[in-house]
């Protein structure tokens, strides 16, 4: 089941959660970016997955974790 979010806290970034072990972060630039738990690690992803809810605040989880530990960068 795909979820996407809309963030509140970064006008413009876009994620989805294609599958439970995946999700995607869409740049104002089109960049696009995949994380899985495994790139992550079990607990920093289900952290990603609750950051990009709504409110999650995942400016602030981008800034201190996910820099460069993305499984692929999609375009």
């Amino acid at each position: 089941m795909q979820t996407e979010y809309e963030l509140e806290a970064l006008p413009f970034v876009r994620a989805e959660q294609p599958n439970e072990n995946s999700i995607v972060v869409e740049f104002p630039d089109g960049s696009a970016y995949e994380y899985t738990s495994v790139s992550l690690g079990e607990s920093n992803f289900a952290e990603l997955v609750r950051s990009a809810r709504p409110g999650g605040q995942l400016d602030f989880f981008m800034l201190r974790v996910l820099k460069g530990k993305y499984s692929r960068r999609l375009h």
